[in-house]
């Protein structure tokens, strides 16, 4: 059986030496004041609002996770803008870092397209994280007979001069995209 005594005096202790408001990356309830919630609401993966819909940053109901999907050039942009820079320098386990993706997104605004999840204001971690990107190749050099192939990743990388993954994506296959079924793709993705 675990001992959870030392975890209860470790979580007393955290809980009246941290502020009540603070968060990893800055004040809890910045992705609302900053209107991160607002901007990434058309792109959720199930349409489950919860703290996107708050007016107050701790507002009831709020989720604590919301997929999204399909996010491109321009509201890309936009998150370069409010992010906090410690969630720019975030990464999603071996994935580029965030800035790196959104910038992807911006200077390739035909070709990319990125996916996530938003983690909301009531919890410590409230932050945007970048799971992986679909690249839509505008003068395709890569096929259905590429999927698989052991150089595959290296040659995405070097096409769209990618260079701070630390490994490459746990997931790399050509798809079509629910929210995009029109165009094919290359689905990057890190677990």
């Amino acid at each position: 059986m675990p001992n959870t005594e030392n975890h209860e005096t470790i979580s007393a202790e955290y809980e009246t030496s941290t502020p009540a408001h603070a968060g990893m990356y800055a004040t809890r309830g910045w992705t609302t004041q900053r209107g991160i919630n607002r901007l990434i609401l058309p792109y959720l993966s199930d349409r489950l609002w919860g703290w996107l819909e708050a007016e107050e940053p701790y507002a009831k109901p709020f989720a604590d996770y919301e997929a999204f999907e399909g996010v491109g050039a321009k509201p890309a942009a936009q998150l370069l803008d409010r992010l906090p820079v410690g969630n720019l320098s975030d990464r999603q386990n071996n994935s580029p870092q965030c800035v790196e993706l959104l910038e992807l997104a911006v200077n390739h605004p035909t070709e990319i397209e990125l996916f996530g999840y938003a983690i909301g204001p009531g919890r410590f971690d409230e932050r945007i994280t970048i799971e992986g990107f679909i690249y839509y190749e505008q003068n395709p050099t890569l096929n259905e007979n590429s999927d698989g192939h052991p150089n595959l990743w290296e040659v995405i990388t070097n096409k769209l001069e990618i260079r701070t993954h630390l490994a490459p994506p746990d997931d790399l296959h050509l798809t079509r995209a629910h929210w995009n079924p029109c165009k094919v793709g290359w689905w990057a993705w890190w677990d």
